[in-house]
């Protein structure tokens, strides 16, 4: 049932409200949500959210969501101190993300926390954060569960309403609906991901009001796009057909809007006050043009991942989803975002195949790759060398430095679709020598793969080695000429005694000391990749357990289990904090078990206590070791936006154990001192020790 109310709005009609499922509260069809607010110094911009939020108020918006690590973490206060000065009675949601069992006092610290940054003595509707079915059936659901803080904080007057957001399937959201622990949901629904369409209907029977997050799709609609436009000429904007389209779904209640401006907020209220967001005509017309834009789309990817996991690393689905993006919904600066962020491993594909008979819609998964790298990555036409340590070949000392002689190999990757010819040459730095080098023009196929080596003599392993690659091809392919620097570790004498402590390692001028037995440092390395986009750090890294070591073969004295990423955006902004600075965030991955698959280990340790719930983590087990691939939101950090020169202390350290699990080696990176000022961000560490 919808109502209306008379208010000062700037459309024709006034703002509708409708009844929350059995909750009975009466609210507005939008719903001002807390993640996006202006921020100024780490924190909200009061001088615009207070004015903003009291518009919005005026326009007969009467529903706030936040949640404790919003605008780190000072959403609910900004909401707390505009609800303080308003007189109307306005409806106040927010989240608890504590799911261990045994932090209790966690659980109900959120909670306190939640009441007094809020100014309200209830919270009207309170929610389990971020619920998959895994979630609710081993954390919620229990007799020990978690749900069981939700009802004593009920009987004591703290909440009035149990809910939870959810991100998970349709299918697993009914059953969860189902259970009747539950009077509202909050989920995903918009145009571009209708997913959990089919369980509206469902949820409405069970009596749950329905809140639908994400109605412009986190802001990918927030852009115009031909393809969208056409679905209503008369629109004013993409985001206002998003909104008609999700307040037109007779089972949803509410659309939450992240709103940042007041003009913005105009335009949703005036939306939001439509009596009848889609006419009776209009509403086929969008479902039938949806529909086929949805048929174009399945011919590409349903999303299902049994293409998963790809033997070299490639992200298909994340890479069809760019390309959907640009050419179905015709969202191309999204598309090449997600692409930059998510996908840019396409160039990682080998043709093996392996992936063709698994696809339930017989994708010809390889020339689709092909076809993505070509239309959304600056690199095509291009050819990527990189080069590594194969193996040492000799060591020797002379004048108390220690060299060696290396098999140095570079890896060549035609990111183009035409054959084309390329040349490697060598320009070492000083103290190098390249004794013997193979460059000879080599014929690469199209997104072909080759290699050459060279064999380098390094006067001082403890010095930094730059084998200065370059490479040349027809001058119809663009080339890029790249440089690589690999550290090499060497002894550090203690002071005053000659003898070894550590192992001092060079990179791009810094000098780090690595903690640790040597044995066990000729056994570890690490390669880093960082990049940005849509509001966050984007990492990928590979962690092997048995680089090849100059005292021997291949063996595997201990096993790598964590690398650990410290970020530090609040205190000096300055690389190196390695841990210390008073904003540090760690973020550790575990590395996986070895049976296979994907499966998301990632703890968070912060002072500020930051949900690891909102960093989106995968790792893979690798024949070496395993790799990581994370997406760490910005504002977790203090840092609201990617600015020109922007500075962010980041460290990387790699931590092992023996078979008796004791720590026996941490091996650290200190990265480019300007990591996002250039996207794509590329940096490598190699480590070989001595006995």
């Amino acid at each position: 049932m919808t109502f209306t109310k008379t208010h000062g709005e700037p459309g024709d009609e006034p703002m509708q409200y409708t009844v929350l499922g059995k909750t009975g509260l009466k609210v507005s069809r939008l719903g001002f949500g807390g993640m996006r607010f202006p921020m100024k110094d780490g924190r909200v911009d009061r001088d615009v959210s207070t004015p903003m939020l009291h518009r919005a108020f005026e326009l007969g918006v009467n529903l706030i969501d936040s949640a404790v690590m919003y605008c780190n973490h000072d959403s609910q206060r900004a909401f707390g101190e505009a609800i303080g000065t308003w007189p109307g009675r306005i409806y106040v949601s927010t989240k608890n993300h504590v799911y261990d069992t045994k932090d209790e006092a966690g659980w109900w610290r959120n909670l306190e926390d939640s009441l007094e940054h809020l100014g309200v003595e209830a919270i009207d509707l309170y929610h389990h954060h971020n619920v998959n079915y895994k979630t609710y059936d081993e954390c919620i659901r229990p007799p020990d569960g978690v749900y069981k803080w939700m009802l004593k904080a009920r009987e004591q007057g703290l909440i009035r309403h149990i809910c939870f957001s959810f991100h998970d399937t349709a299918e697993r959201l009914v059953k969860i609906a189902e259970s009747g622990l539950f009077e509202s949901v909050v989920l995903q629904y918009n145009l571009l991901d209708q997913s959990n369409e089919p369980a509206l209907a469902a949820l409405h029977g069970a009596g749950l009001g329905i809140v639908v997050m994400g109605p412009v799709g986190a802001g990918r609609l927030g852009v115009p796009t031909p393809a969208l436009t056409k679905l209503l000429p008369d629109a004013k904007s993409v985001p206002e057909i998003a909104l008609r389209f999700v307040l037109s779904n007779p089972y949803v209640n509410v659309a939450l809007s992240g709103m940042s401006t007041i003009e913005q907020v105009e335009e949703n209220a005036r939306v939001a006050s439509r009596r009848e967001p889609l006419s009776r005509p209009e509403r086929p017309r969008v479902t039938q043009i949806l529909t086929r834009y949805k048929k174009l789309s399945d011919l590409y990817c349903t999303g299902c991942r049994y293409c998963m996991p790809c033997p070299t690393g490639v992200n298909i689905p994340e890479a069809f989803m760019a390309r959907i993006h640009q050419e179905v919904y015709g969202l191309a600066e999204h598309a090449r975002r997600h692409y930059e962020a998510w996908a840019r491993s396409a160039v990682q594909c080998v043709a093996c195949g392996k992936c063709l008979p698994k696809c339930p819609q017989g994708i010809d998964v390889v020339a689709q790759l092909r076809q993505t790298v070509k239309a959304l990555d600056e690199r095509f036409g291009t050819i990527e060398a990189e080069v590594r340590p194969a193996k040492p070949l000799r060591r020797g000392h002379r004048g108390g430095k220690v060299g060696a002689d290396l098999l140095v190999r570079a890896e060549l990757n035609n990111i183009s679709d035409m054959d084309v010819s390329a040349r490697v040459t060598w320009s070492p730095g000083k103290g190098i020598e390249v004794i013997a080098g193979d460059a000879s023009v080599r014929r690469l196929s199209s997104f072909g793969k080759g290699h050459v080596s060279v064999q380098a003599r390094v006067a001082d392993l403890s010095r930094p080695v730059d084998l200065g690659i370059a490479v040349e091809a027809e001058a119809k392919v663009s080339v890029v000429e790249s440089a690589f620097r690999v550290a090499l570790a060497g002894p550090e004498p203690k002071r005053g005694t000659g003898s070894a402590s550590g192992f001092a390692v060079r990179l791009g001028g810094r000098e780090q000391l690595v903690e640790g037995r040597p044995a066990v440092l000729e056994t570890h390395g690490v390669r880093a990749r960082f990049s940005h986009g849509d509001g966050s750090l984007i990492l990928y890294a590979g962690v092997s357990d048995d680089v090849l070591a100059p005292a021997g073969a291949r063996r595997r004295a201990a096993s790598t289990d964590r690398l650990v990423l410290l970020l530090d955006g609040r205190s000096g902004r300055q690389f190196g904090t390695a841990g210390h600075g008073t904003g540090t965030l760690e973020v550790a991955f575990l590395a996986p078990p070895r049976t296979g698959g994907f499966v998301m280990p990632v703890k968070v340790f912060s002072p500020f206590d930051v949900d690891a719930m909102r960093i989106e983590a995968w790792t893979r087990r690798t024949k070496r070791g395993f790799s990581v691939m994370a997406r760490i939101p910005l504002d977790l950090l203090g840092v609201s936006r990617v600015t020109d020169g922007l500075r962010l202390g980041m460290d990387l350290m790699l931590v092992s154990h023996n078979r008796a699990g004791r720590p026996n080696a941490r091996l650290s990176w200190t990265g480019d001192p300007e990591p996002l000022r250039r996207h794509g961000l590329s940096g490598y560490l190699f480590l070989l020790g001595r006995r």
